[in-house]
């Protein structure tokens, strides 16, 4: 595991838990599995084992740590913290916005309750939240309904390894149709949780769909796209499919109008349009920009191309970052590079049409930087080695490549974050306190007035660190969710 995502995600840890949390984080990450007693040794001895237990459980509680239960001896119990789970907590954020895209200020309320709790009955949560918005029950469950029909609520992991634990035979095929049930339907008293995969996976839909609606101009492309989007997750067994289950043109048209109100016959002319190639047209699969096609099985149906989605964005994302780093000729090179794989500075050359000096310069340039590399002493077709190197760039290569760019740019921004809330901690407090009083008041004239007990300096250091938390927001919300397109491209190209 990278040096770089253990120091992210134990300033994670110590961001949202605290010290004691992120020091028991740390010895987990950089040990495969711990038992207590292990656990106790390496950290430091001012750690009471009443606080090393209690973070312990907080990991546990929030799905972040598993644990591997001894029956025989509990001290032998392993626990483990995968990198991936720590990490995952700059996304906290992210699933609070997503959910107050889908469901409203209800369902932001309960996502942010889960991203505070770890886990929480159906009951504790309905409460919570209509409490803290005055809303009725029956209005919170409704909302709650909604996303566990939706999958973006299920059983939490540590309940489900506490049903496995309890299952004397050890049998996970025992325990599997019980958790099955829970997660059909929304059972009183049972732990639920945020469905982190579901999330991630939304997310990677709405830039697939907005890679969609650029590429083609039509007007109800995005909406059809999404609704085909649904259609394939009723359908789809695993995530990381190359092509999605065919779909039929009338279970996606009937699906449109259900949702857009869009008439049946502008929907099959719009799926015409995105499938459209003109006759007589050769084009190498490389320069496929289609994503939707036609299913080659099946009459009338029509797939989703996953994997060349994914390529043509993270394509368009590594240009976009070579040009911001290095210009525009490091984006035309790279590009070239993507298209026709590896080559000579004097193939480069030619196919870009710059100048060789430049060529040569940028190139450097880019394999500095990690995003090609270069290839030595290649044999040719006669046997010969080639004298002039070759240079060569992979999808593969630069979803790792801009994974570590991305999850550094995000520990940067909440390091920014962290200490300009920590510059301004005395003013933040006043200002929560006021806050929470004003909240209290009725008369807009006492709330006046006591926003003006803040002096002139007070209220302008305010409005600034207002922007400025405001800008870093947005910029970790867009960073996020690029990252999590990225993992994704990872494991698809690595599963190619």
């Amino acid at each position: 595991m990278a040096n770089q995502e253990v120091q992210v995600a134990e300033f994670l840890l110590n961001d949202f838990y605290g010290p004691i949390v992120s020091a028991v984080g740390h010895q987990l990450l950089r040990h495969f599995s711990l038992t207590l007693p292990q656990l106790r040794q390496k950290l430091p001895t001012e750690y009471p084992m009443a606080k090393i237990k209690e973070s312990l459980m907080c990991l546990l509680q929030n799905g972040l740590a598993s644990s591997i239960v001894d029956r025989d001896n509990e001290l032998k119990t392993q626990f483990r913290l995968p990198i991936d789970n720590a990490v995952s907590l700059m996304h906290c954020a992210g699933f609070i916005y997503r959910a107050n895209l889908l469901f409203g200020e209800v369902g932001r309320e309960i996502a942010h309750e889960f991203t505070l709790h770890g886990q929480l009955t159906c009951e504790e949560v309905v409460n919570i939240v209509a409490e803290r918005l005055e809303r009725s029950e029956e209005d919170v469950r409704k909302s709650l309904i909604e996303m566990f029909q939706t999958q973006f609520v299920r059983t939490s992991s540590m309940f489900e390894e506490y049903l496995l634990a309890k299952e004397e035979t050890g049998d996970s095929k025992k325990v599997e149709p019980l958790i099955q049930e829970y997660n059909t339907n929304l059972t009183p008293g049972i732990m639920y949780a945020l469905n982190r995969q579901r999330f991630y996976r939304q997310e990677r839909n709405e830039l697939v769909i907005e890679l969609v609606g650029a590429l083609h101009s039509h007007h109800y492309a995005k909406n059809i796209v999404r609704c085909m989007i649904r259609l394939h997750e009723t359908k789809a067994r695993t995530d990381l499919m190359g092509i999605s289950m065919p779909m039929r043109q009338d279970e996606i048209v009937n699906m449109v109008e259900k949702e857009f109100k869009i008439p049946r016959n502008e929907t099959i002319a719009c799926l015409r349009t995105l499938v459209f190639v003109a006759r007589n047209t050769q084009y190498r699969p490389e320069d496929d920009i289609l994503v939707i096609k036609r299913d080659d099985f099946h009459t009338d149906s029509y797939v989703i191309n996953w994997l060349l989605a994914t390529r043509l964005w993270l394509r368009q994302t590594a240009l976009r970052y070579a040009t911001e780093r290095h210009g525009g000729y490091a984006s035309c090179i790279l590009g070239m590079l993507l298209s026709h794989g590896a080559s000579e500075i004097d193939a480069v050359q030619r196919a870009t049409l710059i100048c060789p000096k430049e060529a040569k310069s940028v190139m450097y340039t880019l394999e500095t930087d990690g995003f090609v590399e270069r290839l030595e002493n290649i044999v040719a077709g006669d046997g010969f080695y080639r004298q002039d190197p070759r240079y060569r760039s992979s999808y593969l290569h630069l979803a790792r490549l801009l994974e570590q760019r991305w999850q550094q740019a995000i520990s940067n921004l909440l390091v920014q974050r962290k200490k300009t809330a920590d510059q301004h901690r005395v003013l933040l407090n006043k200002y929560k306190t006021l806050d929470k009083f004003a909240r209290t008041l009725e008369e807009p004239q006492d709330i006046c007035d006591l926003w003006a007990s803040l002096t002139r300096p007070e209220r302008h250091t305010l409005s600034v660190l207002r922007q400025q938390m405001l800008q870093t927001g947005v910029q970790q919300q867009t960073l996020c969710r690029e990252l999590i397109m990225i993992k994704y491209a990872t494991k698809m190209f690595l599963n190619e």
